[in-house]
């Protein structure tokens, strides 16, 4: 069964082949005016040129501004920035109807393309202007057009226009970081000076100087003190062996080592100016030590926001090219389209099948009418 299938196949595909053979005269004459006719049409058909223009994308690391979200992290001030997007920026400017817009406006392509609507002409840019990515991070920027002479000068606009909407979006990025961190360097000089005033009153309400030097002198006041206080007590227990207890000198030797004793006794309790009580020492030093560890932290957060800060100003203050161009485009000498020999070519090879076709089904016809 197969063998006779196959047999069939063959007998068919010789008959097909004999059939079409036969009038191969009428083909190769049909074909050869196809081709002369196709040839003709596609010198009249417009021709339409490409130019080119290669640019790299901006390192991330451009802005001085990258650092400052991970170190104010630390802070506890949170995100500032976003993450890099340099590569889903340009191409998005490439994208936008305002980049279209100003192509339009340039070279007055509404008139140029005959279009009676403004987004009919964006069409036409977006169906002309080609993007690609290459494989080394670069962006592949073309543009088709009728006219040789201008069509690389489309393509430089382009380029043009995308570093300069890139700036002003860096621009107003910068704007904002300076704003944000404008406000958090008034937000720290106020919590600063917040804190220099509760450490002022603290030490004004406690007379506090020095705490460490304070309680030195004190201690040593205090050590010098006591030991004239054991000294008068020695003396004491030795005039006892000698004097009564109502001789004047030994009364006056009493009230002597009673008044050393009241003084020694006022370095542990708030009784004098000049040095700190050793029995609020502890807590003194406790709150003293906060409030100078916050007035450091705030210090040392001023002085970093306050050099982002500058640097924001100057992020804000720049105008200079974000983009590299890697190659400018340059004048077309050869036309992108029409591929006259690929018309001629496909034209040909249509006309023979449908002549073939026509062919088959007119024998056919025949066959069965002889």
């Amino acid at each position: 069964m197969n063998l006779e299938k196959e047999q069939m196949k063959r007998i068919n595909l010789s008959d097909i082949i004999k059939k079409i053979w036969k009038r191969k005269i009428l083909i190769i004459i049909i074909v050869v005016i196809v081709a002369i006719l196709s040839s003709i049409i596609s010198l009249f058909l417009p021709q339409k040129f490409v130019a080119t223009s290669t640019i790299l994308i901006p390192d991330s690391e451009s802005s001085t501004l990258m650092g400052l979200n991970a170190n104010l992290s630390a802070f506890g001030l949170g995100d500032v920035l976003s993450g890099d997007q340099d590569k889903m920026k340009l191409l998005a400017i490439l994208h936008s109807n305002q980049l279209y817009n100003a192509l339009d406006k340039k070279f007055d392509l509404q008139q140029k393309y005959g279009t009676l609507y403004r987004e009919y002409t964006f069409d036409r840019i977006r169906k002309n202007l080609r993007i690609q990515e290459g494989d080394q991070e670069q962006i592949i920027i073309s543009m088709i057009d009728k006219d040789q002479k201008i069509v690389a000068e489309m393509v430089n606009f382009v380029v043009y226009c995308l570093d300069s909407l890139n700036i002003s979006l860096t621009t107003k990025k910068a704007t904002n970081n300076r704003l944000f961190i404008e406000t958090r360097v008034d937000i720290v000089k106020d919590s600063l000076r917040f804190v220099q005033t509760l450490l002022s009153d603290y030490m004004k309400k406690n007379d506090i100087i020095s705490i460490p030097d304070q309680v030195k002198y004190g201690i040593e006041n205090a050590s010098a003190m006591k030991a004239k206080i054991s000294i008068k007590k020695i003396e004491l227990a030795l005039r006892l062996q000698n004097y009564s207890e109502d001789s004047p000198n030994l009364i006056m030797l009493k009230d002597e080592i009673e008044l050393l004793q009241q003084e020694y006794d006022k370095y542990f309790y708030k009784d004098n100016n000049l040095f700190i009580s050793f029995h609020d020492v502890p807590q003194l030093q406790m709150t003293y030590l906060e409030l100078e560890n916050r007035i450091l932290y705030l210090s040392k957060l001023l002085e970093y926001v306050g050099t982002q800060f500058e640097k924001s100003k100057i992020d804000e203050a720049k105008d200079i090219p974000t983009i590299q161009i890697l190659d400018k485009a340059v004048k077309p000498n050869i036309r992108y389209s029409p591929k006259r020999v690929r018309i001629v070519i496909m034209s040909c090879f249509m006309a023979f099948l449908i002549i073939a076709f026509l062919i088959l089904i007119i024998e056919n016809h025949n066959s069965r009418n002889g």
